[in-house]
């Protein structure tokens, strides 16, 4: 549960994106793919009608539902197929932050929390109970958010068991009608808001946004609203404050329902009724505010310091006041918006890759906090130096598409990664999640997002795009600057020498208009391939994994005279979809020590340097007009090579990889950007509180190993060059003879054949077999205990680890999973829910096959003066586990967790899953019966794991606390 912001209108259209997030690093709501269809298809395909109305609001897709009950409650439901076996619940009540009165500073997410906290059909912790029956976690950032316009619940409601629909229904029902909110929960519960405020704005990322929602909504109705409120009033909540709020606003005129999944719809909507349409309002409407921010028509500045800042932020926006998702022609504009600063971020982007620039990282970003804000970013980072000349640089090039326009070539490739998206979404249509759906209907009610079929969405989109020119784009951006006013906000270290001045920055933002600038050189052609195809070379020998095919599983091995091993396992999960997951023994461990350090250096230079014959700036180019995203890495045991894309652009992702093979490039400003970032941690170490407690915990754990450092050294950094970071690199990612490269998707198998025959069977290898060397140092003896002080503000966290040998045994992994859920729960329940002393207790156990270790890692956080108090109940949880096992409720609710989780299959764990079956052939029994596995699991061997990885005498423990 958690407050949330409204996601920019120009996050990828607002329809196609996977998600969208702010440049200043706050969260954002997140718009899923809406560009096709599941169940039960339209067959009409995209026509080549000339164009449409430009204010046209698309026809809703006609396999969605929507009735109006008599009461005013909105109904939203559609039968889909994927995952399959489940449903997806939406209450969605029209109401955020924003409607608070005066004295209800902090409520609208006050009550989201208390709505888990019982209701007169499930009292206290009854609601609890069925949300895990379902399999559903409860906690943290899970089934509801708050934002200044609206609150959200979610339910994910497996339907093996055929009343569980109707139970999820009354769930929904009772949150909208039946809260009970008592004096005792409401105080209870205080501790829990009380530390998610910490979290929230008790850290530099906190303190950055209330900077901007200052600086963007000052003046407005959501002035002084903040979703998570202030202190004293989470601190001196009553529960009549919330109940008002409560019946105000949570009434079925003002809400929504939806759901999505495997259902008859009929019956559905009949059970809906039910339950829904004798409910009535408790109290008058309430009098919805003008939210309308702005006016911005002053160029603003905003200069703030901050003890915690790493270097020095700059964030230039172009604010306006927007009226909602509209139709086509809105559409259209955002698209235009969306295409001119993605060229502005392009060039900053090229001159920073080319050395030519004065800030050390640039990228677009997005400030459209509420709903009714529009404000697009451009963001950098500088030295503090250096930050006249990069605002310079940021204001100019704004001006120079003012007067010079836009080169065609760089619309093309502003417009490329939009034209993927749109043909991925839309080739995936057949495969889209329930979820995906459901969260298209939240943004329908609230927003008014159209929501058209996959077709009508797929011809829109493509007509937009089609009709995009170099003067539109460039007319709608200067369109924008007339309206708007740019506002800069920059965040520097707290007493640093030489900050400019408000004015100063003022002066700069007014002062660049009507400069005299040279027009940028024209770009060069790039084509759409990294390469030109190796001649082919046959694999040795073939064979296939699995003798009797799964649904998603058909697996077939290739082995070629390089010693690589390729898996192709073809599977239609989702259509469209493919995932590469490659991977090598030896990682750090077949390092120098002194090397180890850098491994991350090294890849991450040469994910972001130029291939073969293209450099930076043009692998760049040919990259972002595909779907591709494949990241190499070099971890302790092993290096590899992880990510997705289309199939129709798995090729290029297999050229990108032959070239990291055999003519990667590292080149200095990619480098440069990556040392100047970690140097302000190096030089501060302390002032990232969750980077302490990390570094504190690895030098437990290891001490001075140089394997295991964090960050390298300052003198480290000063000595590290390209060469260091390409002998690292190639060392690790040129000699193909003991990688295995698997791969799972919607793909032909002869194809895929053809094309690793290419690109994976002509790499170089010696047959040279490595394996991982065992140069771990042993677990520290007895308890080690550290304290850090990191981090300014009122916040404090609590780590433990625990580390043991694995058994071996072929279902650890099950019981690991099964023991993640029950402490998780365990501690939820007691720190969170009785004691009231922590928003986010975690808990993850991981079995590391390759070294051959169980972790147990546990993190709460917490107020800092009752830090050992918080300590002493959470070891005493653990213990108690240790001790007696899980409860038998425990166990059965991570029994039901682990069946929805083991249920869903997905391209990632399928590759990586036949990766390890390469090296352990026994494993594909594992793979293929891993929910049958853990369904025969017992509470006895459970507790018996518990017992063995939770040495109460062996861990370690870093308390963080503010410094």
């Amino acid at each position: 549960m958690t407050p949330r912001v409204a996601g920019g209108l120009l996050c990828a259209f607002a329809l196609t994106a996977a998600a969208c997030s702010t440049g200043s690093g706050v969260r954002a709501v997140e718009y899923r793919d809406a560009g096709s269809t599941t169940t039960a298809p339209r067959t009409s395909e995209p026509d080549d009608t000339p164009s449409l109305p430009p204010d046209r609001v698309l026809a809703v897709d006609g396999d969605t539902r929507i009735v109006t009950l008599d009461n005013g409650l909105t109904v939203y439901l559609r039968e889909n197929d994927r995952p399959g076996g489940s449903v997806e619940m939406r209450l969605v009540v029209n109401a955020g932050s924003a409607m608070e009165a005066a004295d209800q500073s902090g409520v609208a997410h006050f009550l989201e929390h208390m709505l888990f906290n019982g209701t007169d059909q499930f009292p206290g912790n009854d609601l609890i109970d069925v949300l895990r029956s379902f399999g559903m976690e409860f906690g943290a950032d899970v089934n509801a958010y708050t934002s200044y316009d609206e609150t959200v619940y979610e339910l994910h409601v497996p339907v093996d068991d055929r009343d569980n629909i109707g139970t999820g229904l009354d769930v929904l029902a009772q949150w909208l009608s039946g809260a009970t909110i008592t004096e005792d929960a409401v105080r209870d519960e205080r501790g829990v808001v009380l530390d998610e405020w910490r979290l929230r704005d008790q850290t530099l990322d906190g303190r950055r946004y209330a900077d901007l929602l200052g600086l963007f909504l000052a003046g407005s109705g959501y002035d002084g609203r903040q979703p998570i409120g202030e202190e004293d009033a989470i601190r001196f909540m009553e529960a009549d404050v919330l109940r008002r709020f409560y019946d105000t606003w949570y009434r079925p005129d003002n809400a929504a329902v939806a759901v999505v999944g495997a259902m008859d719809m009929d019956r559905v909507e009949d059970m809906i009724r039910e339950r829904f349409e004798d409910l009535e309002p408790r109290a008058d409407a309430g009098t919805r505010p003008d939210l309308t921010p702005g006016p911005f028509v002053v160029p603003h500045t905003l200069v703030t310091e901050d003890p915690d800042a790493a270097g020095t932020v700059a964030e230039l926006t172009w604010p306006l006041a927007t009226g909602g998702s509209g139709g086509v022609r809105a559409l259209q504009e955002r698209i235009e918006l969306q295409a001119a600063f993605s060229v502005l971020a392009n060039r900053l982007g090229d001159d920073l890759a080319r050395g030519q620039a004065d800030f050390t990282a640039a990228d677009a970003g997005n400030n459209s906090f509420v709903r009714y804000l529009d404000a697009p970013s451009l963001w950098i980072t500088a030295d503090l130096a250096d930050l006249d000349a990069s605002v310079d640089a940021l204001l100019a090039e704004f001006e120079r598409i003012r007067q010079h326009g836009i080169d065609p070539l760089e619309l093309e490739r502003a417009t490329a990664p939009l034209r993927a998206g749109v043909e991925a979404a839309y080739e995936g249509r057949h495969t889209r999640q329930d979820r995906q759906f459901a969260e298209e209907y939240v943004a329908n009610f609230l927003n008014g997002q159209m929501i058209p079929s996959a077709n009508e969405l797929h011809r829109t989109l493509t007509r937009i795009l089609d009709d995009l020119t170099p003067d539109t784009v460039a007319a709608r951006l200067t369109e924008r600057m007339d309206a708007s006013a740019p506002f800069l906000y920059v965040n520097v270290e707290e007493g640093a020498d030489g900050v400019p001045t408000e004015a100063d920055l003022t002066g700069r933002l007014t002062g660049m208009r009507g400069l005299d600038l040279p027009a940028r050189p024209p770009l060069e052609p790039v084509g759409d391939d990294l390469m030109d195809a190796p001649d082919p070379v046959a694999p040795v020998s073939s064979d296939q994994m699995a003798d009797e095919p799964f649904s998603y599983l058909d697996a077939h091995r290739y082995v070629y005279a390089n010693g690589a091993t390729v898996v192709i396992n073809p599977t239609s999960i989702i259509d469209g979809e493919v995932v590469i997951a490659a991977w090598s023994a030896g990682g750090q461990s077949q390092m120098a020590p002194e090397d180890a350090v850098f491994a991350s250096y090294a890849t991450q230079v040469a994910a972001t340097s130029g291939l073969g014959t293209l450099d930076a700036v043009q692998v760049a180019t040919v990259m972002e007009a595909s779907t591709v995203e494949l990241h190499p890495y070099i971890a302790p045991s092993e290096e590899g090579i992880w990510g997705g894309m289309n199939s129709t652009d798995l090729e290029l992702a297999l050229q990108q990889i032959h070239l990291w093979f055999t003519a990667p490039h590292f080149d200095a400003p990619a480098l440069d950007a990556l040392v100047t970032a970690d140097r302000n941690f190096v030089d501060d170490p302390n002032a990232d509180p969750d980077y302490a407690a990390w570094v504190a915990l690895q030098r437990a754990r290891y001490g001075s190993d140089p394997r295991f450092a964090v960050l390298p050294t300052g003198s480290q950094l000063d000595r590290l060059t390209t060469a260091t970071v390409g002998r690292i690199f190639r060392d690790r990612f040129s000699n193909a003879s003991d990688w295995v490269f698997s791969i799972s998707g919607d793909v032909d198998l002869r194809d895929v054949e053809a094309l690793v025959d290419r690109y994976l069977g002509t790499l170089e290898g010696d047959g040279t077999q490595e394996d991982y060397l065992p140069v771990e140092p042993p677990v520290p003896a007895g308890v080690v205990t550290r304290t850090v002080r990191a981090g300014t503000g009122d916040h404090a966290s609590l780590t433990l680890q625990f580390e043991v040998p694995s058994d071996g045994s072929e279902y650890e992994t099950a019981l690991a999973d099964l023991l993640t859920n029950v402490i998780d729960s365990r501690l939820t329940d007691h720190i969170r829910e009785e004691l009231g002393a922590s928003y986010s207790p975690y808990a993850v156990v991981q079995v590391d096959h390759v070294v051959g270790r169980v972790l147990v890692y546990v993190s709460v956080t917490g107020d800092p003066d009752g830090m050992d108090e918080l300590a002493a109940a959470v070891l005493a949880d653990l213990a108690d586990l240790a001790l007696h096992g899980p409860t038998a409720t425990e166990f059965d609710h991570a029994m039901a967790a682990m069946a929805q989780q083991y249920n869903y299959v997905d391209n990632g764990a399928i590759a990586w899953n036949l990766v390890r079956v390469t090296q352990e052939p026994e494993f594909l029994a594992t793979v293929t019966g891993a929910l049958a596995a853990v369904m025969a699991v017992t509470l006895d061997e459970l507790a018996a794991f518990a017992t063995r990885v939770l040495p109460t005498g062996q861990y370690i423990r870093v308390t963080q606390l503010p410094r």
